[in-house]
């Protein structure tokens, strides 16, 4: 991701990232841009609301995974998922427990991506 990205997602929820500064290497001669970073969302929240929450919530049964034996959050088009404020706290984003791949933002996310003219589709509001 760009700087500016970076900054905008640095301001607004500094301790949920985690950034690496990006090598840009060129076919012939040398890089002379702006720098690049490669982003992660680290902080992991158990905040879904599973009784108002609608998804399939399973236990992993295949004995290879690395998730065997433990609850699983399975999130597909249709699923409305709750989250419980006082668990989200003042994040404005996460990964979930049980589904470490979603990634969840709030609105105040949404718009500051939205008013500096960042990309923001990989966001799921709560």
């Amino acid at each position: 991701m760009s700087g500016r990205t970076k900054a905008v997602l640095e301001w607004l929820d500094p301790e949920a990232f985690v950034f690496v500064q990006c090598t840009v290497r060129v076919p012939h001669g040398s890089y002379d841009g702006p720098d690049y970073w490669i982003c992660d969302v680290v902080r992991v929240l158990d905040a879904l609301d599973e009784a108002q929450s609608r998804l399939t919530i399973r236990t992993e049964d295949d004995p290879r995974s690395l998730k065997f034996g433990k609850k699983v959050y399975l999130t597909m088009l249709g699923s409305k998922l709750i989250f419980t404020e006082a668990a989200v706290g003042k994040a404005h984003i996460f990964r979930m427990a049980h589904s470490e791949a979603d990634v969840v933002c709030d609105q105040d996310m949404k718009d500051a991506c939205k008013s500096a003219g960042l990309m923001h589709s990989q966001c799921r509001p709560y």
